[in-house]
């Protein structure tokens, strides 16, 4: 029979079912592996890192996904970089996005949020909404706003586009596809969705006139008239997004269509 010293610890066990001895060891093997990765930052049964906290003695640690510093950070983060450089400061607001998706997996159900009601009353409802606002301010708001400023709307980056179909073609195609879907992930369904669940239901209301207002300065390359009426377009979102229970689909539907009556009025010259 071989010795228990060379069996393996399972048997080691079965032989001396009862050893104190061997229990203490295990006990304190235990501790000390559990006190190895408590200060290296990982957190036993699961591949969770955390950060630290400040607090009595050796502090307390959170795992970085329930970190709310961290979380506010990063929506602070999506509204600078898109406010910072207008035009293609949303692509960095999208970087910001996906990286809070990564590091707060609670984020991705408010985000994407879709429907409300249903997915075809959301469509409807929201290309309704949108078709309004884009006749609305293509014809009667931004003439206003130029005569109030004396600066006109700047559509000057899209002269190419009109009476070319090729043009219409494909700015139709980034109109639709990264200023409808795009654009209301990072401005509605993350700042707006996941923000009132960081700060509080109570705060959609403020954080739709937050997104609006970095809405339209992200839209500064249009002067500010473009500014102003681009932001006051993102509040109609930001509205509406708030109304539908905080739900996307509504609003990607209006900006799509939003989008498209101004493409078109630009193409008609």
């Amino acid at each position: 029979m071989a010795s228990a010293r060379s069996m393996p610890w399972s048997r080691r066990e079965s032989v001396w079912p009862s050893s104190r001895a061997n229990t203490r060891l295990r006990d304190k093997g235990f501790a000390r592996r559990i006190r190895r990765r408590a200060s290296s930052g990982y957190n036993g049964r699961r591949a969770r890192w955390v950060a630290t906290i400040p607090g009595e003695g050796k502090g307390t640690t959170m795992p970085i996904r329930e970190n709310r510093s961290l979380q506010v950070g990063m929506l602070g983060a999506v509204l600078v970089s898109a406010a910072i450089v207008p035009g293609i400061g949303v692509l960095f607001a999208l970087a910001c996005v996906v990286l809070s998706l990564v590091l707060f997996p609670a984020s991705r159900g408010p985000t994407f949020a879709m429907a409300w009601r249903s997915p075809a009353l959301s469509v409807l409802f929201g290309t309704i909404v949108g078709v309004m606002t884009g006749l609305t301010f293509s014809l009667v708001i931004e003439p206003l706003l130029a005569a109030w400023t004396g600066d006109p709307v700047d559509l000057s980056d899209f002269d190419a586009v009109r009476g070319n179909m090729r043009n219409y073609l494909i700015l139709m195609a980034v109109g639709l596809g990264f200023g409808g879907v795009v654009e209301e992930i990072v401005f509605r369904g993350h700042v707006i969705g996941w923000g009132r669940k960081v700060f509080g239901e109570q705060v959609a209301l403020p954080l739709a006139i937050v997104s609006a207002c970095v809405f339209g300065i992200a839209h500064m390359y249009q002067g500010w008239s473009g500014v102003l009426s681009t932001g006051a377009i993102g509040l109609i979102f930001g509205l509406l997004y708030v109304a539908c229970g905080c739900r996307l689909l509504p609003c990607i539907a209006a900006h799509m269509a939003t989008n498209a009556v101004g493409i078109t009025l630009i193409y008609l010259g």
